[in-house]
């Protein structure tokens, strides 16, 4: 039997524990207190409050900013846990001086805090969030390292999309014009296409690229370079696919969309 003291001591312990993060987001709270949702390794999403946060004298402040690699230290309390420490491990400073980049990072983390459940470990879906942000301040091409990183993020939620044979029938594809469909959960050859009224056209080449960035992820994204009606195809299609599996849009998509289109009119 467990000694008094012994309980004690391990109810100490569990009062105060020390996990690393990425910053999701944050929220004001209160006159002077932020609200931050951490993703972490082994503790899943979490919540917690950092007082004092929002004053410019906060020692807390620059290690919380959304992106930020950081270790914390945090008690826990009655209804929400307190950060008490906090220091950075990588603040991705690149990426939050450049808005392009914020909103291709606020696109990757939005997806992870959408598709997770509080206290949920994600040890692979926490790793490649971390490797997509790292990746993003070095790519000179992070539309396809975006689609390398739904792909891989869809593996780990348990929704892979079929892409080597027809989802339905199982039959090896031909370079030719076949079928996607969400509800299906991947490829239609061009017979079984014909028969699924919510399936839609996929090109020789975006199948091939979804291939390549599915099997490659990220490291393979480094090397790929899509034309512009591949990429929109692409985009298309897993737009598609992750709100039939996921069953949400994401804002930082419609963000995303409309700076393209903002940057087409000046640089036509």
């Amino acid at each position: 039997m467990e000694s008094g003291t012994g309980h004690l001591d391990r109810e100490r312990a569990e009062r105060v524990y020390k996990t690393e993060g990425i910053v999701l987001r944050h929220g004001d709270m209160g006159e002077a207190d932020r609200l931050i949702t951490l993703f972490t390794p082994y503790r899943g999403k979490l919540r917690a409050v950092a007082k004092g946060a929002r004053r410019p004298t906060s020692k807390l402040a620059g290690h919380l900013e959304q992106f930020t690699h950081t270790n914390v230290l945090i008690a826990r309390g009655r209804s929400l846990d307190l950060i008490t420490q906090a220091q950075s491990l990588h603040s991705f400073i690149a990426i939050r001086e450049n808005l392009r980049l914020v909103l291709y990072a606020s696109y990757a983390v939005e997806l992870v805090d959408r598709s997770t459940e509080w206290d949920s470990e994600n040890r692979q879906l926490f790793n490649l969030l971390y490797a997509m942000l790292v990746h993003l301040e070095i790519t000179q091409h992070p539309d396809t390292a975006l689609r390398a990183f739904e792909l891989a993020a869809l593996d780990i939620l348990g929704y892979k999309p079929r892409l080597d044979k027809c989802v339905v029938c199982n039959r090896p594809l031909d370079s030719v014009i076949n079928g996607f469909s969400a509800a299906a959960g991947g490829v239609l050859c061009p017979l079984c296409r014909a028969r699924e009224t919510d399936a839609r056209d996929i090109t020789p080449a975006s199948l091939a690229m979804l291939r390549r960035l599915q099997d490659g992820g990220l490291a393979a994204a480094a090397s790929l370079h899509m034309s512009p009606d591949t990429r929109l195809e692409i985009e298309s299609v897993l737009a598609e696919y992750l709100h039939y599996r996921l069953e949400f849009d994401l804002n930082s998509a419609h963000v995303l969309r409309s700076l393209r289109r903002q940057i087409a009119l000046f640089n036509p």
